[in-house]
């Protein structure tokens, strides 16, 4: 009898969608993938809060584990969840015990709003400047920003006294699916990922700042234990979608970290990514001294743990696919605007809008609409305007120039190829999908330019999980 094809499962619970990777282990190779948009943003009349309903996401989740094959899900022998990064909620622990066994068999998880908060994401813009010059300065070189868990959690503590007082546990969404999984764990877990996302983790040392903290009046004690990536930090509580009880689980991991891993063939490769925000990213050995030349800023880039002990320095910046998509949005509301009758829906406006950009334009836009971490003020611009210049394909591609000018800005090539960067591995589907961005991103930083089309976080996640604990 032949034996049993044995898999890992890779689960990405990303801003706008949910994705999931069944990996052969024998084999490496992607056996099933499945992804579902959503929709879980929460509508706030607070235009700068950015929230998610995280009952929606577990009700996804679960309609993405349902389009595998059961019999395939019986064979999962690890499961690693990703996603996105530097968000935060709150739950109750003990509500963890009896959540997946009070599961509805036709209708799924049912989250009790009195025991487990909404998200807080990583656009959430509450934290002001004003606020964020309040707080201890962190002793890394992240600095703290708003959309950063430990920030959100200073805001609350200051402007929504008691709210906390309720629950007892914290951590990303990835880390309440891990917790929830694993209901015997009796605290928050997350990877040094999230941790460092979060701000105020000192990943050299591998401890929270705590004296700040408290010396502040931050609530330590919700803050999660941390582990490094890759180590499995329980097992499944109970049978789930028809994955086994007892199966191992993997602490949660970063996003990002997991797109780099799944697409970077060779150490001298960096990733870009441009999914709905954008990161360049350059590995670098733990302990590498990087120097700074007189006159260049390294604000704009930081260093994150990544797998295996080693770190990489990553650009990150708020623009990416989202400018795009907002751009979308406002194309559909200057329609709805002038009256048109057949409107058609964002997703084939964003499709159309890409496939105008086919050549390099003379406007120039900077789309830095949401201002970035390290320059919180900054605004967008138009400039260069002729009469031969304001096609939706001229604003498109303004977009698309502007986008990369801003990354670039942040991790110019010049660092990346004194860091030995030979190649660029490109990721994200407004990379991908768009033949002008891919050449500008040769144009842009002087190297050649590799599609990683198939290859997501999901993968990465699993791969990450069978090769790094």
């Amino acid at each position: 009898m032949a034996a049993k094809t044995k898999y890992v499962l890779g689960i990405d619970l990303g801003t706008s969608s949910i994705k999931a990777t069944l990996l052969e282990i024998k084999s490496k190779w992607s056996h099933a993938r499945y992804s579902e948009q959503t929709s879980a943003s929460i509508q706030s009349e607070n235009h700068n809060f950015a929230i998610q309903d995280p009952d929606k996401i577990l009700k996804t989740l679960e309609r993405v584990l349902f389009k595998f094959e059961r019999k395939d899900l019986e064979n999962v022998t690890k499961i690693s969840i990703c996603g996105q990064m530097h968000g935060c909620m709150f739950w109750k622990k003990d509500y963890l015990f009896t959540l997946l066994q009070t599961r509805g068999k036709d209708d799924g998880i049912h989250l009790d709003k009195e025991s487990v908060s909404s998200l807080i994401t990583w656009e959430d813009r509450r934290c002001t400047d004003g606020f964020l010059s309040s707080l201890p300065n962190p002793s890394t070189n992240i600095p703290i920003s708003t959309g950063y868990g430990c920030a959100s959690i200073f805001w609350l503590t200051r402007n929504k006294p008691g709210f906390l007082d309720k629950f007892d546990c914290s951590g990303t969404v990835m880390d309440f699916v891990v917790s929830m999984f694993c209901c015997s764990l009796r605290c928050g877990i997350m990877s040094s990922h999230n941790a460092v996302s979060w701000g105020y983790y000192d990943n050299l040392n591998k401890r929270w700042e705590l004296e700040s903290l408290q010396a502040a009046e931050f609530p330590v004690h919700l803050l999660p234990n941390v582990y490094e990536p890759g180590t499995i930090v329980g097992l499944l509580f109970t049978d789930y979608c028809g994955i086994p009880k007892g199966t191992p689980v993997g602490a949660a991991l970063g996003d990002f970290h997991c797109s780099m891993y799944a697409c970077q063939q060779n150490k001298t490769d960096a990733v870009l990514n441009i999914g709905t925000s954008s990161q360049f990213a350059i590995l670098a050995p733990v302990n590498h001294q990087l120097s700074v030349d007189e006159n260049e800023s390294c604000e704009a880039w930081q260093m994150w743990p990544y797998f295996k002990g080693d770190q990489v320095m990553v650009a990150a910046s708020l623009h990416g696919g989202n400018v795009i998509t907002h751009f979308a949005e406002t194309v559909k509301s200057w329609m709805e605007e002038l009256k048109i009758q057949e409107i058609p829906n964002t997703e084939t406006i964003y499709k159309n809008l890409l496939a105008s950009a086919d050549s390099m334009t003379t406007l120039a836009i900077r789309p830095t609409i949401w201002g970035e971490r390290h320059s919180t003020n900054l605004t967008g611009m138009v400039s260069n305007i002729l009469s031969g210049n304001t096609s939706l394909g001229d604003i498109t591609a303004a977009i698309c120039q502007g986008m990369l000018a801003n990354l670039h800005e942040m991790l110019p090539g010049e660092r990346s190829r004194r860091c030995g960067v030979k190649r660029i591995v490109g990721t994200g589907r407004a990379l991908v999908q768009n033949d002008l961005m891919q050449e500008l991103v040769k144009q842009v930083w002087g190297l050649p330019l590799v599609l990683c089309k198939e290859n997501d976080a999901s993968l990465g996640a699993a791969l990450a999980v069978l090769e790094c604990n």
